[in-house]
């Protein structure tokens, strides 16, 4: 079965401030144990290897989905809603993979392009709705 597994963490900034974040992985694992347990192998492998996860102090599941079988129609996996402004933050996908099996994908004003390693630029609604 594949398992999306979501967490959040806590890190320490390049002054030493307080900072927080989530990411997801994903696997394929005969039960939910097994999902945690390779999870929790690989986050601690990228601990050690990757610079991104270098300041991370600790790590929390938010929680763990199982999909049976792949759905035809859309189903909502995550929601997320915060108090205030959107805070200035980092978001990588795929930042330490090496794999062809999975492409990620980026919104441009004329559609979807491949994502590549390009500069900051401001995200552009995907949907506008009137206030």
């Amino acid at each position: 079965m594949l398992y999306i597994g979501h967490f959040s963490f806590d890190e320490l900034g390049f002054d030493q401030e307080a900072r927080h974040g989530y990411f997801s992985c994903i696997v394929d694992a005969e039960k939910p144990e097994t999902a945690l347990d390779r999870f929790k192998d690989h986050i601690q492998h990228l601990k050690n290897s990757e610079p991104i996860f270098g300041d991370i102090v600790a790590v929390y599941i938010e929680d763990i989905i199982e999909i049976k079988d792949l759905p035809k129609d859309v189903i909502l996996t995550r929601f997320q809603s915060s108090e205030g402004q959107f805070p200035k933050s980092i978001s990588s996908s795929l930042p330490s993979s090496d794999t062809s099996e999975i492409e990620t994908y980026r919104w441009a004003d004329d559609g979807m392009e491949a994502r590549g390693d390009e500069e900051y630029q401001e995200a552009k609604p995907f949907v506008q709705f009137d206030e």
